[in-house]
């Protein structure tokens, strides 16, 4: 068997080798009016439309897509590799790996053409519109553990740009034992041999590079779910701490001659990103989705234990993987402007535009322990917050200012109910006063909220809370603020009627908007007394959003959010820093410039000098302050004080004013353009070009950078005209 995928593969290459390289292949050279033209012969069914030919092996799957000057392949051994095994050879060419769990919820894999352990597959291929149905039978067999026994659909459909694969008519033999948990869908595609000059586009945080012509010391692939995970299937209670969750379900392969980018078009909220290079099992790069059928549900049984079972009933969806391929190798500015492209042809990005503004983040009061109860703890009345702003609006009015902890107890007991205003600080005649006199200076204010969250033992009750699969309530740490606090989880319906009885109140006190915490980022399902799955509690959320008459601030919001985000908090300006992952890029900066205004974590709490303050120009993010009035100390024993260490405006006022004149003096020059490109055009010295005609130079070195008859200075930027 491998000899006989040795051969195929060098026919392919030999192919591909032997078509000339054309110049970037824009979507505008297929002809929109061509008709699929199937043929085939009796190896191979093909289908032709537009620009591509696809070519299918009628035993093996295999596949490849073909413009004038470059071949794609499903999944290529290399035919000078000796010291691949059957096992990882079978995965990089099957069409599928598929993954089953047994009766106790432990998980095998095997491939489809895996000769070492040779489950029966059978295959029936059909012509449909634009491409190819396969029906495959999977039958594992080999196994001591029960088998697993799966027919599905493969659905192979040419378009203008590329190939869409989509799985859908999944049906499992009731006798089987073993049920289906994952399927990873054509691994190989895209996939290079060794070290080479291509590199893949990784979404995670600001963007990841993962250069393939450098070896890595990591050990471990990349593995990331989309819209993080779902802690109401698999855990009772989880402390959930992410480093950058993957809110993009896409990536890019970039080759020496061709690229091609990855966009999950249905199933995103099962789907999850793997990425591996060399090294890691064998000497291949590729990156790929693996889609979630059933999870491993921790059962409980009472006393505190648990068992693990396959969850019952499959996830109902049709993983739709949308394949763009080009025949240049893009950088990353340009796999930025082709996903902005293609998001904005599905009314996927923000409908707003960007304004640089400095965020100034208000914490009003919180409580802590008292010798009978909690004491409220006072930090900054709406008075207070009237005469900073007043003081700061010396350096201009691009400021929005954000409250939080404005409700009766504070911080630590604002949720879900937030309103009304605590007396203390002002009510909300103070606060709505407040608001009137920043509109008069031109500054919008929002309140701080979450809806999805409540603090256990203090706010929601009953019908309110979500139940996990054990029928226990859903509950996690504080993991948007660090705290030890934990966290009981809404059902969508209540979240969903906060926001109306939200936009009430917060209308009435002349509020701009809400900055929203968790709402647009976590995602959960919900069980028993109300019954959502994932893609249920994602509708409602969108409808309930959606309909919002007010501003909407939302924290690291996910792709089907974004719509409606007029304000994105907490805006990365690095990846995870996984070490597979070579070099953090602003592509998340670029697919949303000019569409809304990207805001970092309150700066203040994590300060890091110069440095960070010009990355946020490199990166386009607008600093945010959270301060207070009061001395921090106050709020020692508070829930607050574990992540608020130094708040004090009497001791930030002068670098504020600073970030203002470094950050935002700058970043106005480019309101609502488009970061089009960037480019590094001296060691530590960088180019960012925006669609209106601007260039933002940014120096991270040690000397002095002379361009455009200006000198930049070091640890500093400067804006000049594009060349």
């Amino acid at each position: 068997m491998k000899a006989i995928w040795k051969a195929i593969i060098t026919m392919s290459l030999v192919a591909a080798v032997a078509a000339s390289v054309g110049s970037y292949a824009y979507l505008s050279r297929a002809s929109k009016g061509d008709d699929p033209e199937i043929s085939g012969g009796e190896d191979n069914m093909e289908v032709s439309y537009g620009r591509f030919t696809l070519k299918l092996d009628r035993s093996t799957l295999h596949f490849t897509v073909s413009s004038d000057s470059h071949t794609w392949d499903s999944g290529s051994i290399d035919p000078g590799d000796e010291a691949i095994t059957s096992l990882r050879e079978a995965f990089l060419v099957s069409p599928a790996t598929i993954y089953s769990l047994s009766p106790t919820g432990g998980e095998t894999s095997f491939s489809m053409f895996d000769t070492g352990h040779a489950p029966t597959t059978t295959i029936r291929l059909s012509s449909e519109p634009n491409g190819i149905r396969a029906r495959i039978g999977v039958v594992d067999g080999k196994r001591a553990a029960p088998s697993l026994s799966l027919t599905f659909n493969i659905h192979y459909i040419l378009n203008q740009d590329g190939l869409t694969l989509k799985v859908d008519g999944i049906e499992e033999n009731p006798e089987s034992t073993n049920k289906l948990s994952r399927i990873a869908l054509y691994p190989g595609f895209g996939s290079s041999y060794k070290l080479n000059s291509g590199y893949m586009l990784i979404p995670d945080g600001s963007g990841a590079i993962i250069d393939l012509s450098k070896k890595t010391d990591a050990q471990s692939a990349l593995q990331l779910s989309t819209y993080g995970k779902d802690f109401a299937v698999n855990a009772s209670k989880r402390s959930y701490y992410a480093a950058e969750q993957l809110a993009l379900p896409m990536y890019g392969i970039a080759g020496e001659d061709s690229s091609m980018m990855a966009m999950v078009e249905s199933g995103q909220e099962y789907s999850e990103l793997n990425a591996k290079v060399m090294g890691m099992a064998d000497d291949y790069n590729c990156a790929y989705f693996r889609f979630l059928f059933r999870d491993v549900i921790y059962q409980y049984q009472g006393m505190d234990q648990f068992k693990t079972v396959p969850q019952a009933e499959m996830n109902s969806f049709e993983p739709s993987v949308h394949y763009k391929l080009y025949d240049s190798p893009l950088s990353y500015s340009e796999y930025a402007s082709e996903y902005r492209q293609y998001l904005q042809g599905k009314n996927l990005l923000p409908k707003s535009s960007s304004s640089a503004k400095l965020r100034l983040d208000f914490l009003m009061a919180d409580s802590k322990k008292a010798l009978f109860g909690e004491d409220l703890v006072k930090m900054t009345s709406a008075d207070d917050v009237k005469s900073i702003v007043d003081e700061l609006s010396n350096e201009g009015n691009r400021y929005e200012v954000s409250l939080r902890g404005y409700t009766a107890g504070g911080l630590s007991h604002s949720y879900p109910y937030s309103l009304p205003v605590d007396g203390a600080i002002g009510g909300n005649n103070g606060v709505h006063a407040l608001i009137s006199d920043l509109h008069d200076k031109g500054i919008s204010t929002n309140l701080q909220v979450d809806m999805l969250r409540s603090l256990e033992g203090k706010g929601a009750s009953g019908n309110d809370l979500a139940l996990n699969v054990s029928q226990k309530q859903v509950t996690t740490n504080d993991y948007v603020n660090g705290t030890s606090n934990e966290f009981q989880r809404l059902v969508p319906s209540k979240t969903a009627s906060l926001m109306k009885e939200y936009e009430r109140r917060a209308g009435e006190l002349g509020a701009d908007g809400f900055d929203f915490q968790s709402l647009g980022f976590d995602l959960y399902s919900t069980f028993f007394h109300e019954v959502n799955t994932r893609s249920q509690s994602k509708k409602a959320y969108v409808d309930a959003i959606s309909s919002f008459g007010l501003g909407r601030h939302m924290r690291k919001p996910n792709l089907y959010m974004l719509p409606y985000c007029d304000g994105y908090l907490d805006a990365p300006v690095a990846c995870s820093s996984f070490l597979i992952e070579t070099e953090s890029i602003p592509f998340l900066s670029m697919l949303l410039s000019g569409k809304v205004n990207l805001y970092s974590s309150p700066i203040n709490l994590n300060y890091l000098g110069r440095e960070q303050l010009l990355k946020m120009v490199d990166y386009g993010v607008c600093p945010s302050y959270l301060l207070t009035k009061e001395e921090t100390m106050l709020l020692i024993d508070s829930p607050t004080s574990s992540f608020v260490h130094t708040s004090e405006y009497d001791l930030w006022k002068d670098d504020v004013a600073d970030a203002y004149r470094f950050v935002i003096e700058t970043l106005k020059q480019v309101d609502g353009a488009t970061f089009s490109s960037r480019e590094q055009i001296s060691q530590n010295v960088f180019r960012n070009c925006y669609s209106n005609g601007k260039d933002i130079i940014v120096n991270y070195g040690d000397s002095p950078y002379a361009i455009g008859g200006k000198e930049v200075p070091s640890l500093g930027s400067a804006v000049i005209d594009h060349e």
